[in-house]
């Protein structure tokens, strides 16, 4: 559940607003948090707005950077600049918000791996897990799906993968000024 917050942090923004209705739904009970419409329409929202932000070149600042969130302690994410440095504008910031949330789904698929393969080792023959992994899995794909479609690139922008086609098919990230 935490790399589906994690997730939730990166796509929604970190604005106090954004990070106490993340807070919210981490007290949701999971299964319901995962179908809620308001998760998805929230997601739908901010997809729609990064997307906008990455076609005109606009973007507002972050109160909070968005590699704290995540990525504090992951060497080759490196951390955020200093403010006031050269690095700190805004192709580079949207980058590194991009960079997490794709970060991000890579880590969500290896946690569904891992808790597949768990679950059916330790509770072989139980049609309760299939049953969970189903509504998990079905959740995580509803949330690729949103990242894909309002994320899409264009023939206009240059595109750059930034994780191997085995690890996200098909999923391009826009590069901004490169």
């Amino acid at each position: 559940m935490q790399t589906f917050y994690t997730l939730d942090r990166l796509v929604c923004g970190t604005s106090k607003e954004s990070l106490s209705t993340v807070t919210e739904w981490e007290s949701m009970p999971p299964f319901e948090y995962l179908e809620a419409p308001k998760v998805e329409k929230r997601w739908r929202s901010s997809l729609q707005g990064l997307g906008r932000e990455i076609k005109d070149g606009s973007h507002e600042e972050t109160p909070v950077p968005q590699s704290e969130i995540l990525f504090s302690s992951i060497a080759d994410i490196g951390k955020s600049p200093k403010k006031g440095s050269k690095a700190e504008n805004k192709s580079e910031t949207l980058l590194r918000r991009i960079d997490g949330i794709y970060f991000g789904i890579a880590k969500l698929e290896n946690a569904q791996g891992e808790l597949r393969r768990n679950l059916r080792e330790n509770l072989k023959g139980i049609k309760l897990v299939d049953l969970m992994l189903e509504r998990i899995v079905v959740a995580a794909r509803r949330r690729f799906s949103m990242i894909d479609i309002y994320l899409k690139t264009d023939e206009h922008h240059e595109v750059e993968q930034h994780f191997d086609d085995a690890q996200l098919p098909g999923m391009h990230v826009m590069i901004l000024g490169r």
